[in-house]
Formats: structure tokens, sequence, C-alpha cells
């Protein structure tokens, strides 16, 4: 179940935790950490009135996924930043107007708090991508 939402504009990157992450190994605690959480701005997260451990859904024109959050410093509302990864691939369109690599900035998303919901496994995303039950 999914209560308010608000339209963002998603922007994804690398981070230090990430790259750390990524020299430990994909499948680390590490790894899974840095790349399963949405920075949003405070002003956004009190307007969605997000619980502490509950994950967001963040949902574009290719998908959604549910991610930890956390509040950053400094995050103008309307704009939230997802390190890449895995989870963020889900939901970030293939078409590359001939780059070779997909727009991952400015992408238009809603994002919303939900209930009962939780962020899937590395495990469980490949078996979803998958068409596994």
């Amino acid at each position: 179940m999914v209560s308010k939402k608000i339209e963002v504009t998603l922007v994804s990157g690398r981070t230090l935790q990430q790259g750390i992450g990524l020299e430990i190994g994909k499948s680390s605690k590490e790894y899974i950490n840095s790349v399963t959480y949405v920075e949003i701005s405070q002003k956004d997260s009190d307007l969605l009135e997000l619980k502490k451990d509950s994950p967001v859904e963040i949902t574009t024109c290719q998908g959604k996924i549910n991610l930890y959050w956390r509040v950053a410093e400094g995050l103008p509302p309307g704009l939230i930043f997802v390190p890449y990864g895995l989870w963020i691939n889900q939901i970030i369109g293939t078409d590359t107007t001939s780059t070779g690599t997909p727009d991952f900035k400015s992408v238009k998303a809603t994002i919303s708090a939900t209930i009962d919901q939780k962020v899937l496994t590395c495990a469980e995303l490949i078996k979803k991508m998958r068409g596994e039950p």
C-alpha cells in the first residue's frame, strides 16, 4: 500500500561508499547498503510523513522500486539522489540516444511512503528480473 506521493527529479551517480563496497564485492553487505537508499530533502521527507524504518517507493515510466531513505542536508525539495546499482537500474530507461549510456540524470519520478513494503534483497531482485515467482 502506498500513501502520499510527490513528483520529483531523480539523479543517480557514484558515491565513495559504493566504490568501497565494489572493492569488497557486489554481494557484500557494504555494497548492498551503499546502493539501496535514496537521499531526499528534509522538506520532502516531512511532506511525505516518512517513518524512520519504512522504505519509500520510487516510480518512473520504467517501473518502481522500494528503497531505504535518508535526509540529505542541502538537497533541494523536489530532487532525489540514488547511487548507481542494480536497484536504480530497474527504473532507468534503456534508451541511450546513441551515446551508449542511459540517462541517469533529470529522470521524472514520483516518491511515496510505503506501508508493509520492503526493499528487495539482491537475490529477490534478480528473481523478479527473471520473472520468477
